[in-house]
């Protein structure tokens, strides 16, 4: 500015005043400084004339116009010469001092002698002419005089040591207290004063002394006295600083009652805090440093404790706050606060506050005191309010504080003005006074209790940020939490505090516990963890089952005041050392309060930062598994504790696709329902879970041996109800089926995805049965979504949706039914047939949109092979709408009342006891029948509705389609992928196969159905995990069952098969029923056919052992052990698996230890069955082959003594849809010749000729392929004959198709090859017995003369040997004994 100024000055015009005043008028608009900035401008237009710049004359005539307009321009501008006069002996760039008196000479004018003689040097007047030289020695004289009067002349006073009267009236005056008005005390006082000439300053010492000693009198005597006498408050704060000076040059403690009356002025704003504040002692560096020290031992107690090699005796053993000793006593800044807190004044105490640092300032006792004891006269009345205490009790008395400024809060939000901040400020030290801890607590429940009338669960938090909802959880984080680590076994506190913490929902409890546990900045508390980790280390690490109750005493004390440090230690011992039950059944003395946070610290260790993984990334890790378990244990024991935490961790990390914490939800459902999703049931638990609810809970192991599940399960259920879980788990779990396999688990090894996806569909099925287990039937209908919202809003696809829908239709339709019988009043007396058609009529109302969701769900491809009425029937019955289990039912009756018949002979019971438990037992064998009835009219009602429902399954009218597409679709669509989901869905689905064969549904191919599922098996296994092939295993098994039933007796499968639409082999367009004769495979072609299913078992399983894949290995023998007791059953079998899985051990041995141990014990249970192994020719029927030369003729023989025609190479056709016949293409294959001895013998393999198929009709995907020699039929039936030309010897016939022989028909014949050597082996022993040396020599002699003609004589050596091999598997073991016995005695 002053630049601008001089620049602009320069330009001007020596004689422009116009201008000249137009620049100072601009000048003085722009600027709003004070006078001196006035001054400083005009002196610097002083200096630009002094330098020649402009005229003198032209500035003063400025300066007199700017007079009229503003008279104080003359006294800046005087002002502006003294600066510029002074200036002058400092720099000599200011130009000519003559100019400069000229300059004063001239103002003279303006501002007349007077005012220069009172801004200007005595000097600068002389010379400039204003004062004559006389004049000016006199007034200098006079100066010098006056000045030395005012600053070195001392006033004589009356001191108190030479009169003592004047100062004793004083004191007395002062010190009184009667009712005078402030106006006649300071009439007495300056009586007092100018009587006995009093020094003014001693008589206000005097009364700040009296002030002293008696400070209750302040608001009445002296606070208004000493604001009349001294209205100063500088001269106020000067006179008590030299106080605290004294006192610190001294090294004396300056009293108490000191600070008080300093508080007092400071609280009557008589002095400000800055004035009083920079005469106390210490510096704010020396405040610092203290503080730094401290925190600096903190963390080296800290870093000690973190240390795992930490020796005993090392942590705990610096003092914890050194400070008060001392530092207290000296430090008047600190006095001063703790006299603010002592008074009252809130203002003062905060100022104090805000310019040190809480943390350590509170370790000194006379401040934590004093703050406590303000608090407590602070929350007195509004305490007294919501205590709910009678007013006889009046509690604790504390002291009064002088001012209590504010007043004592009678409002919630009162508490926000001082006892709300102070407490925070207080923070941990709150441990030295329980009773204020004990009153803060319940005031903040009230509070709670206010903002939160609902109750705690499932209420936001308050949106206004102001409100005193937020203060109480500082209070809670800040004030009571780290008060209780403080505290000795607190048991009764952390009850308390738990009242208050349940108000809260979990996350926000959660967020305190977390601040508490981690966030420790606080010295005091970072001693507090040491002392409390050399406990918790000391005696956590000797936990174990036999000392469980002692320990469990001693970690409930440690939990009351440390308990996320007890937890994280006691979490880290179980994972490391699995000491899982100890530590469980050691918390059972847990306060509520421990118990939740138990439940925070188990789900932050989940949650932690690790690999859920094991090292090698084929497993689920340890640690896991292991906090898991403990999770599960924990909530399955402690009924108190609270599971919705956890529940809502676990849908959380499925909405972050992470799978792997299903193995929570799982642990948790099994352990606290009992509902188990076993990897293997047994095959009686199976039968019991086609019961009613009875019989699963008694046998099927719905519920295991643990007591009580009932209740543990219902807790569960309460949580999964309250907090609206139930729908969210279903739909996220069945989301993560597909997110495990092809998302989640893209870089992770083959197996852990197989048993990351088994744990997904395991999960899955348990929560299912669980909700069906615990809901009601109307619950249940009431949470679960339709079936329409599952798939298209939650994204499940129609198994899953369906298997969740399904319990909604199965009550619907069966509560409908309950209530029409109860209202029909004639139901008794309808017939049958009424009822059925009645519950028909219900079935369909209720199937219709579900029928209707459904085909909405499928593409129309699969729609045009089935109607959507048999899918829905598929999707929506279960093995219990299909089965009764009588054996179940009859079994459990009968052990309930062999228990109540036992129980009354018991003597470890009383006769009241028993008696009781008898009944109990009784009744349970009654309301068994009862319930087994009920599910016997409940199947038959069922079957009723299949009957009808069937005719429109696979109906269409038209026979264009073949039925392999049909089978296919349904085995793909509907039967392979529900039998996959459990063993219950297996065995329905089996189950459903035969009934729909037993059903005589029309156009169903049972047959191709069932060779279809034999015949492909190998992608199927291959690509199934290791539950899914159990679950595919036990559908195979029962398909075994029941075609191996059929295979067994001729009458079963007459009964049951012949006739039956699903065993028809040709189909026209005017014939649906198949009920001609010659269009069903009779009996022996259907061993022949079951035998190439073995075959075909055989060969898949072989491929699988074989393969260096581990999934198909353990696949394969997974399959084996679930199917062992149908396959295998032929000694050929058994011998070429024993040998391959008995080299897969050897092979696996010390390289995959699960693949060893699997076939380990496969071949353990493979050789208990080899008792009951049969000969091939038992499974079906074989005839003899005899050995013959290849005559020239037109017959192509296929081993039997017969020529195969070529209508036995025209097998019965299957059905097509298109009217025509379908051939069913026979294998033919060669035999071996039955004397293996002459090696140079060879077999031919010969193949029938493809038969040519009509135009547009399909290969080989109908067709049934008998396997093995003679399934070509009956040998007195062929008649015509193929002329072929005989080929060379081991040569084929050029016009046969060329196929190598597979590995697995090689081993299948190297098991036929030792069977037959060992028959031929007991049949020449036979002989020799029999016949002697001289008949064995004669049957060689023929056996030779018969291999050289090529003829087949000695027809009663072919009849003998045809009768031996007839002989069933025991008759040859006697016979070979006997032959044994019989040799020996020849010999």
């Amino acid at each position: 500015m002053l630049r601008r100024l001089k620049e602009t000055a320069k330009n001007l015009e020596k004689d422009d005043k116009e201008k000249i005043l137009n620049v100072l008028e601009e000048q003085t608009k722009e600027t709003d400084e004070t006078e001196s900035k006035t001054a400083e401008i005009i002196s610097s237009l002083i200096m630009v004339a002094l330098q020649g710049t402009t005229k003198i004359d032209a500035i003063i005539a400025s300066i007199f116009e700017l007079k009229k307009k503003d008279p104080d321009i003359v006294s800046s501008f005087t002002d502006a010469l003294s600066i510029v006069d002074g200036n002058f002996g400092i720099s000599n760039c200011l130009g000519s001092k003559e100019k400069f008196f000229q300059l004063v000479k001239e103002f003279e004018k303006v501002a007349g002698e007077a005012l220069l003689k009172e801004r200007l040097d005595f000097e600068t007047l002389e010379n400039s002419g204003v004062l004559k030289t006389k004049g000016s020695r006199i007034l200098s004289a006079k100066h010098i005089k006056l000045r030395t009067k005012l600053y070195f002349k001392q006033h004589k006073f009356n001191l108190l040591r030479e009169e003592t009267e004047g100062f004793a009236k004083l004191i007395t005056d002062v010190s009184e207290n009667e009712n005078h008005s402030i106006q006649e005390k300071l009439q007495a006082l300056g009586s007092l004063i100018g009587c006995f000439n009093l020094d003014p300053n001693r008589v206000l010492d005097l009364i700040l002394e009296a002030f002293e000693m008696h400070p209750e009198l302040h608001s009445t005597n002296f606070i208004p006295l000493i604001k009349s006498f001294m209205p100063d408050s500088r001269v106020l704060s000067e006179i008590m600083g030299f106080k605290f000076s004294s006192f610190h040059e001294s090294d004396d403690v300056a009293p108490s009652s000191l600070f008080v009356i300093v508080v007092l002025l400071l609280e009557h704003k008589l002095i400000k805090l800055e004035d009083i504040y920079s005469w106390l002692s210490p510096d704010e560096a020396a405040l610092s440093e203290y503080a730094d020290e401290e925190m600096q031992k903190a963390k080296k107690v800290l870093c000690k404790m973190n240390k795992l090699s930490m020796k005993e005796g090392e942590e705990g053993e610096e003092p914890l706050l050194t400070l008060e000793d001392t530092f207290y006593g000296s430090n008047q800044k600190l006095g001063l606060l703790e006299a603010a807190l002592v008074v009252g004044s809130w203002s003062v105490a905060c100022a104090l506050l805000n310019k040190v640092s809480t943390d350590w300032v509170m370790s000194f006792s006379p401040i934590c005191n004093a703050a406590l004891n303000f608090v407590h006269a602070s929350i007195e009345p509004i305490y007294r309010i919501h205590s709910a205490l009678p007013e006889r009790l009046t509690g604790k008395q504390f002291k009064r504080p002088l001012v209590l400024s504010p007043p004592p809060a009678t409002t919630f939000d009162q508490l926000k003005t001082c006892a709300f901040p102070l407490l925070k400020m207080i923070g941990p030290y709150g441990f030295k006074d329980p009773i204020l801890l004990q009153k803060t607590i319940r005031l903040s429940k009230a509070i709670l209790q206010e903002e939160l009338p609902s109750g705690r669960k499932h209420v936001e938090p308050p949106s206004d940020t102001n409100s005193i909802y937020y203060d109480v959880l500082e209070i809670i984080e800040e004030y009571v939490l780290p008060s209780l680590a403080m505290l000795e076994s607190p048991c009764a506190f952390s009850e308390e505090i738990w009242g208050l913490m349940k108000l809260l929902p979990y996350n926000i409890r959660f967020g305190r516990y977390s601040a508490w546990k981690n966030n420790i900045s606080h010295p005091l508390l970072i001693h507090r963890k040491a002392e409390q980790f050399k406990k918790v280390k000391r005696y956590a690490k000797i936990i174990n089952k036999d000392n469980v109750k002692y320990m469990g005493r001693v970690l409930g004390k440690l939990s009351h005041s440390s308990p996320g440090l007890l937890f994280d230690y006691v979490i880290y011992q179980a994972q490391v050392f699995e000491l899982i039950t100890p530590v469980v059944d050691s918390l059972k003395f847990l306060t509520s309060l421990s118990q939740d946070i138990l439940v925070y610290c188990l789900i932050e260790a989940l949650a932690a930062d690790k690999d859920p993984f094991s090292e090698d990334g084929k497993s689920i890790g340890r640690w896991l598994k292991a906090v898991t378990a403990m999770v599960a244990q924990i909530f399955a024991k402690y009924k108190s504790i609270e599971i919705e935490p956890m529940l809502h961790f676990v849908k959380n990390q499925l909405k972050a696709k992470k799978s792997v914490f299903l193995l929570v939800l799982k642990e948790i459902v099994q352990k606290m329902s009992g509902v188990e999703q076993g990897d293997e049931i047994s095959t009686v638990q199976l039968e019991a879970m086609a019961g009613g609810e009875l019989l699963r809970s008694e046998a099927a192991g719905f519920f295991n041996q643990q007591r009580n599940p009932r209740k543990t399960a219902q807790r569960l259920k309460d949580a999964l109800v309250e907090s609206k879980l139930i729908v969210p788990l279903c739909s996220l779990i069945a989301q993560q089926l597909k997110i495990t396999v092809y998302r989640e688990t893209l870089h992770v090894e083959a197996k852990l995805v197989q048993a990351l996806y088994d744990q997904c569909v395991d999960t899955f099925t348990q929560f299912g049965n669980f909700l069906v287990t615990v809901l009601s039937p109307e619950e249940y209908k009431n949470t679960i979504p339709s079936l329409e919202e599952l798939c298209e809003e939650y994204g499940l696809d129609l198994g899953s949706a369906s298997f969740l829908y399904r319990p909604v239709i199965s009550y619907s339709i069966n509560s409908t039914w309950e209530s029409t019988m109860k209202a029909n009043k004639n139901f008794r007396s309808m017939s049958q047939s009424e009822k059925d058609d009645l519950y028909l009529s219900i079935t369909t109302d209720i199937m219709t949109p579900v029928k209707q969701q459904i085909q909405a769900r499928l593409p129309s491809k699969v729609l045009d092979e089935f109607s959507p009425q048999f899918l829905a029937t598929f999707w929506t019955l279960s093995y219990s709408d299909l089965y009764v289990p009588t054996g179940s039912y009859s079994r459990e009756r009968e052990r309930a009342k062999k228990a109540a018949s036992d129980v009354l002979h018991s003597s470890d019971m009383t006769e009241a006891k028993r008696k009781k438990e008898s009944d109990r037992l009784n009744s349970l064998a009654d309301r068994l029948d009862a319930e087994g009835v009920k599910q016997k009219e409940h199947v038959e009602r069922v079957m009723a509705r299949l009957n009808h429902e069937k005719q429109s399954w696979f109906d269409y009218g038209s026979l264009n389609k073949y039925k392999t597409e049909t089978v296919v679709n349904i085995l793909s669509q509907c039967v392979i992928p529900r039998s996959l989901l459990s063993e219950a869905d297996a065995a329905y689905c089996a189950k459903l196969l035969e009934l729909i064969h037993l059903m005589k549904t029309p156009n169903f191919a049972s047959l191709i159905c069932f060779d279809r599922l034999f015949c492909d098996i190998t992608h199927t296994i291959n690509s199934c995990s290791e539950y899914e092939c159990r679950r595919f295993g036990r559908f195979l098994f029962m398909s075994l069952q029941t075609v191996m039933r059929w295979h067994g007796d001729k009458a079963v499968y007459e009964r049951e098969c012949v006739s039956y639409p699903g065993f028809v082999t040709k189909f026209r367009a005017g014939s649906q029923s198949g009920s001609d004769s010659s269009s069903h495979i009779d009996f022996e072609n259907y061993r022949h056919v079951c035998h190439k299913w073995h075959h075909k078992i055989f060969k898949a399983i072989l491929l699988g052992i074989e393969s260096k894949m581990y999934v198909a290995v353990r696949n394969s023998l997974i399959i084996l052990k679930s199917i062992l007791d149908q396959f295998p059953v032929q000694y050929p079998f058994y011998v070429n698996l024993e040998k391959k899985v008995e080299d897969l051990k050897n092979r696996e041995k010390g390289k995959r230890d699960d693949l060893f141990t699997l076939s380990q014990s496969y071949l353990g249970q493979l050789k208990l069955r080899k008792p009951f192994m049969i000969r091939e020719e038992a499974f079906h029927y074989k005839p003899k082959v005899v050995p013959k030369a290849v005559p020239t003729t037109d017959v192509v023989t296929n081993g039997h003594q017969s020529p195969i025609t070529k209508k036995e190479q025209e097998a019965p056709a299957l059905s097509g849809t298109n009217g025509k016949e379908v051939t069913i293409k026979k294998e033919v294959k060669d035999s071996k010749k039955s004397d293996r001895r002459d090696e140079k013998d060879k077999s031919t393999k010969t193949e029938a000729p493809k038969e040519k198929r009509p135009k547009g009709e399909k290969g080989e995907e109908g067709e049934i392929l008998p396997s093995g020699p003679g399934e070509g039929g009956d040998q007195k039936s062929s008649k015509r004959r193929h002329v072929l030309k005989p080929s060379k010897e081991g040569a084929e016939s050029p016009r046969l198709k060329k196929s190598k022989p597979s590995q697995h028909d090689d081993d299948y014949e190297e098991g036929m090859i030792e069977e037959k050597e060992e028959k031929k082996r007991e049949r020449k022993r036979e002989r020799e017995v029999e016949d002697g040396g001289e008949s064995k020599r004669k049957k060689d002699a023929e056996g030779k003369s018969s291999r050289k003609t090529g003829t087949t004589n000695g027809a009663d050596s072919e009849r003998r040997s045809e009768k031996k091999e007839s002989r069933d598997y025991d008759g040859e073991k006697r016979g070979h004994s006997k032959s044994r016995k019989s040799g020996d005695k020849s010999r």
